[in-house]
């Protein structure tokens, strides 16, 4: 029994010396900051309110990290550093404070301190580093001290409650994305210090709408000001170039001015401004990019600049109210679905020297109801005027060779189509789907007829080809020509005149009436001559106008002297008007 109590009394005491022994380990483990050499390297507490001890310069790497129990943090005079992701995903910190003495903050710091809203930034920081206050989407107010250069990229991005930034002076550079979508952000006066400004520093500010831009930086970069509040905008004569998308989407803006200081400009500048109106271009650009203007739908008119060279794919698409277009000498090539879907548009000019008319350029263009094709186009690719319903006329110039698949497809209101027997391709699929009151003009044995034939669209014969026509070394689409300049007749006598168009002549509108009815009359004949015929002694003119639509475009006349008992003759002559 003894033995046993002693055995039992030694067990206790073992216990107990374990557990003595145990104790200043414990009490080791349950200090939460690991500190080497003054670098704070690891917290493993679980407080709300921390305070750093004194002692750390350096606040390591993601130190507290998604420690989303802590609300208010402390630091120490002296420390110096803080590193990259030290407070990141503390979702939870409202409140910290920036001992004078820091000089670095480190890339995403404090990114997605989603309750944090307002930082003082102590002097000696030069640079806002990546990232640093990024997604502090509750952050409000930010003092920047003249010692900083340079704001990061994304160092602020999406602080959505962020309604004013000082820049100071002294600043050199601002990031890309530095600001963006800092959604309450509305007036901006950036100091003439800064000479680098990054791409899409403001995009997304949707309430932005006053800037002051530094006077020493020479190019606004893409996405700068991308869906922001501004009503106008005047681009300072000292930027040179614009990059792309920097306009877009700014649903408030009316109108721009871009200065002559602009010679190059990129693409989607100004894509789906709905309430763009006044655009203002100087002639110093040069290119006007993919998606320029694209669902700018209430842009009715606009003049491009006379320098023009490329107008891109989709310049205008979908610009639901445009009117009419002239567009500059200088362009070659009118680019893939460039007007497509610009519902009013009525008018296009389009200059000698485009040589091609790409896929889909007007597509569902409904209210184009004219346009002249030049002599230099070689090419008209498929789609290119499907469905512009309200096109009725139609000429092919005699340098085009080849037409696409269903270029005319839809065009239900097209009743004439002039095709020259230059064109020696036509994709044989094209079947001029919903044309019902289309009838072809062409000549006989082009490809055009046999197109027509095996189609089974009405063909109207202009005969025999006349092949070029040229005057003065120079090719034109159309001719009208007169075989007479003057006749003598009696009354009674009839003479007939002949009228010869040729080329788009034969689609142009020709008037032929008389000067004075009661000295001599004239009507038409089947052959398409005019037959004049006496009246009564006098003298009349028998005047010869060509119109298209209803515009003049030449003219000729034949002076008729009606006498009783002269001899009929009359000067023979070539008298030939050439149009394009």
């Amino acid at each position: 029994m003894k033995s046993v109590v002693r055995f039992i009394s030694s067990l206790l005491s073992l216990v107990l010396l374990c557990t003595f022994i145990a104790l200043p380990v414990s009490a080791e483990k349950t200090d939460p900051f690991r500190i080497e050499n003054g670098v704070l390297i690891q917290y493993t507490g679980k407080e709300e309110i921390v305070t750093v001890p004194d002692g750390v310069t350096s606040i390591g790497r993601n130190v507290f990290m998604s420690q989303l129990q802590i609300k208010k943090v402390i630091l120490p005079e002296g420390l110096t550093t803080i590193g990259e992701g030290a407070f990141q995903y503390c979702k939870n910190l409202s409140e910290i404070n920036l001992p004078n003495g820091i000089t670095k903050i480190g890339k995403g710091a404090f990114s997605d301190c989603t309750v944090l809203t307002g930082i003082v930034i102590p002097k000696g920081i030069t640079e806002i580093e990546e990232d640093a206050f990024s997604y502090c989407i509750n952050l409000k107010d930010v003092t920047l001290p003249n010692s900083v250069k340079k704001i990061g990229v994304s160092a602020f991005k999406w602080c959505e409650s962020l309604t004013q930034i000082n820049l100071p002076e002294g600043l050199v550079e601002l990031g890309d994305y530095s600001f963006m979508g800092c959604r309450k952000l509305n007036n901006v006066i950036m100091p003439d210090s800064v000479t680098v400004l990054g791409m899409s520093v403001f995009n997304d500010c949707n309430s932005l709408s006053k800037i002051t831009l530094s006077k020493n930086i020479t190019r606004i970069e893409g996405g700068m000001f991308t869906a922001t509040a501004f009503t106008s905008f005047a681009v300072p004569n000292y930027i040179t170039s614009i990059g792309g998308s920097a306009f877009a989407y700014c649903s408030e803006l009316k109108s721009i001015t871009i200065p002559d200081s602009v010679t190059s400009m990129g693409d989607y500048l100004f894509q789906h401004n709905s309430k763009l109106e006044t655009v203002v271009i100087a002639d110093s650009v040069t290119r006007i990019g993919d998606e320029f203007f694209s669902e700018c739908s209430s842009l009715k008119t606009i003049k491009l600049p006379k320098k023009l060279s490329y107008l891109g794919k989709k310049a205008f698409y979908s610009c639901d109210n445009l009117e009419s277009v002239i567009i500059p000498e200088g362009i070659t090539s009118i680019q893939e679905s460039t007007f497509s879907g610009s519902s009013r548009l009525k008018y296009v000019s389009i200059p000698d020297g485009v040589t091609t008319i790409e896929s889909f350029a007007f597509y569902d263009c409904t209210s184009l109801t004219r346009l002249s094709i030049p002599g230099s186009v070689t090419s008209i690719k498929q789609y290119s005027f499907t469905n512009c319903s309200s096109l009725v006329n139609l000429e092919i110039p005699n340098s085009v060779f080849s037409l696409g698949y269903n270029f005319l497809g839809d065009c239900k209101n097209l009743k004439n189509l002039f095709v020259p027997d230059s064109v020696v391709s036509i994709d044989e699929s094209n079947s001029f789907k919903g044309l019902s009151k289309l009838t072809i003009s062409g000549y006989e044995h082009s490809k055009i007829q046999s197109f027509s034939a095996a189609k089974k669209i009405p063909f109207r014969s202009l005969g025999t080809s006349p092949g070029k026509i040229k005057y003065n070394g120079k090719d034109y689409q159309g001719s009208v020509m007169v075989d007479t300049k003057t006749y003598q007749m009696q009354p009674q006598n009839i003479y007939d005149i002949g009228v010869r168009p040729a080329g788009y002549g034969h689609m142009r509108t020709i008037k032929v009436v008389s000067s004075r009815d009661g000295i001599a009359t004239v009507k038409k004949l089947p052959s398409g001559n005019y037959r004049v015929t006496g009246v009564k002694p006098g003298t009349s003119y028998i005047m010869i106008t060509v119109y298209q639509d209803e515009k003049e475009i030449t003219h000729a006349s034949v002076k008729v002297t009606v006498e009783k008992g002269v001899k009929a003759r009359g000067t023979a002559t070539r008298n030939t008007s050439y149009f394009n």
